[in-house]
C-alpha cells in the first residue's frame, strides 16, 4: 500500500508525497484516520524546519559543543551543547573520538540517530487512563531522535551534519557559538565588500623551510574575517605547499663564452634558475688568413658564411678602420671605400662573427 511511514510498520503519512498540503482539516461525521494525525505533524515540523532554515544552519553551534585535538594521540574531545540540526535546537552529550586521522582534511560533526520506541519496549507507553477502553493498551509509537558525535567516513548509523573541518590536526575554526547565522551571512556581504578578507589578531606567517618538494609554512593561532565572517582558530596550522615557480620566456639574452682554452665555461643568467632552453643561437669568432683580390678596391671572400660582424683586420701592426677602409658586404671584405687597404695579392688577418 501507498504512504507508508519510513520508520513506523502499520503507520502511514501522506506528507512526503504531497509537499503543498498545508492544514488538516477534521470533519463531523467522518471517521478520524491515524495517518491524518501524522500528517498534521509532519506539516507543523515542516513549517517550523523551513522558518528555522532562514535563520540558522544545520551544524550550527548554538552553545558549548567545543572541540579539542589531539594529533599525538589521533583523538578528538568534543563538548556537549546545544546545535541546530533537521530544524531543531537539539542537545548533544560530550563525547571523544578515537582514531581520527590525522593528516588531510576530516570533517567533524554531529549524526542524526532516529529510533522507533513502542509500549514494548518502553511499557509507560501503554494507556494510562484508569476506568477507559485504553487502560494498558497499546497505543502510538514515538521516534526518538539523538544528537551523537561522528565524523565522516566512520560508518555510523544517522545523517552527518558538519561542524567543525580538521586539517591535517588542526580544527580550522573554533568561533564561539553564534546565533542567526543565515542573518549573519546577509550582513557578511557589507563587510566583505567594504573590506574583503582581513586579519584581525595573530595569524602570522612563518617559513620553516622545504621539505620533500614543498615549503612548509606555519600560520599562528588568531582571528581573521574570511569573507565576511569571522574564523578563529587557537592553535598554529602548519601548511604544505608544493613548490612551484613562475616562469617566462627571456629573449635575446647575451653571453660571452670565454673557456680560457678549457674548453668549458660557466654562464650566469640574469633570471635563474632555468626551466627549460628554448633555443640557443651561437655566434662563433674566428680569425683567419685572407688573400686580397688583384685590384684595389676588390672584395674578398670569407671561408664561412652567415658572417654578422668584422671584428678586427689588420695586416702586420696595420689596423683597418670600419667604414672608412673597409665594410661588410655578403660574407665578403669590402674595400671600396676607398680607403687604406692591403696591397693587390697580399695576405691579410681577418677576425669576424
Amino acid at each position: 500500500m501507498a504512504f507508508e511511514h519510513t520508520q513506523v510498520p502499520g503507520a502511514y503519512d501522506r506528507t512526503p508525497a504531497k509537499p503543498d498540503m498545508a492544514d488538516v482539516v477534521f470533519r463531523e461525521g467522518a471517521f478520524l484516520q491515524g495517518s491524518e494525525l501524522n500528517e498534521a505533524q509532519s506539516i507543523l515540523r515542516g513549517r517550523i524546519a523551513r522558518a528555522g532554515g532562514l535563520s540558522a544552519r544545520d551544524g550550527d553551534r548554538i552553545a558549548g559543543a567545543g572541540i579539542v585535538v589531539n594529533p599525538g594521540a589521533g583523538n578528538v574531545f568534543l563538548e556537549g551543547g546545544r546545535i541546530y540540526a533537521a530544524g531543531d535546537v537539539r542537545a548533544v552529550n560530550a563525547w571523544t573520538l578515537e582514531g581520527v586521522p590525522m593528516e588531510g582534511e576530516v570533517t567533524i560533526g554531529v549524526r542524526l540517530v532516529r529510533q522507533v520506541v513502542t509500549h514494548e519496549q518502553d511499557p509507560d507507553l501503554l494507556g494510562l487512563a484508569p476506568g477507559t477502553a485504553a487502560e494498558g493498551e497499546a497505543g502510538a509509537a514515538r521516534i526518538v531522535e539523538t544528537l551523537v558525535w561522528g565524523r565522516a567516513g566512520d560508518g555510523k548509523p544517522g545523517d552527518l551534519y558538519p561542524v567543525y573541518l580538521i586539517k591535517d590536526g588542526v580544527a580550522l575554526d573554533q568561533t564561539a557559538p553564534a546565533e542567526l547565522s543565515v542573518t549573519l551571512q546577509a550582513i557578511a556581504g557589507y563587510d566583505r565588500d567594504a573590506n574583503g578578507s582581513y586579519v584581525v589578531d595573530g595569524c602570522r606567517v612563518g617559513a620553516l623551510g622545504r621539505q620533500a618538494g614543498n615549503q612548509i609554512f606555519v600560520i599562528e593561532q588568531g582571528v581573521a574575517n574570511i569573507d565576511g565572517f569571522k574564523r578563529t582558530r587557537s592553535a598554529s596550522l602548519r601548511m604544505a605547499v608544493p613548490e612551484t615557480f613562475d616562469t617566462g620566456r627571456i629573449d635575446a639574452e647575451t653571453h660571452v663564452f670565454s673557456d680560457g682554452g678549457s674548453g668549458t665555461a660557466t654562464l650566469a643568467l640574469r633570471f635563474p634558475p632555468l626551466a627549460n632552453l628554448v633555443q640557443a643561437l651561437v655566434t662563433k669568432e674566428t680569425t683567419e688568413a685572407v688573400t686580397h683580390g688583384p685590384s684595389v678596391g676588390a672584395m674578398d671572400l670569407l671561408s664561412n658564411d652567415s658572417v654578422t660582424a668584422l671584428v678586427e683586420v689588420r695586416q702586420g701592426v696595420t689596423v683597418y678602420t670600419a667604414g672608412t677602409d673597409y665594410t661588410l658586404n655578403a660574407d665578403r671584405v669590402d674595400w671600396t671605400p676607398g680607403g687604406a687597404e692591403p696591397a693587390p695579392g697580399s695576405s691579410y688577418q681577418v677576425t669576424y662573427r
